[in-house]
């Protein structure tokens, strides 16, 4: 999948570090979150964390990669397996 036929979120998504900050500032500012008081703090809050643990996963999975020989950024799957016998 190229990177222009992702979403916003997705592209943010694919730099890992950036998402969960990106998402804080979001909810809060964007969204207004941070007129409702602590709601849109608890709110915010969770989708930090949740984009947090998604990073983490994500990162995860590139080091085994890594660990496997395979290059970051390319698929793995059954489907990726002619790919990484060449």
């Amino acid at each position: 999948m190229l990177l222009s036929d992702l979403s916003w979120g997705d592209r943010i998504r694919k730099t890992k570090i950036l998402a969960p900050f990106v998402i804080l500032f979001y909810c809060l500012i964007l969204k207004g979150g941070i007129l409702d008081g602590w709601r849109g703090w608890y709110y915010a809050a969770q989708r930090t964390l949740a984009e947090l643990l998604l990073a983490i996963h994500l990162i995860e999975q590139d080091w085994q990669r890594v660990g496997e020989g395979v290059q970051v950024g390319s698929p793995v799957g059954w489907w990726a397996v002619p790919t990484l016998l060449n």
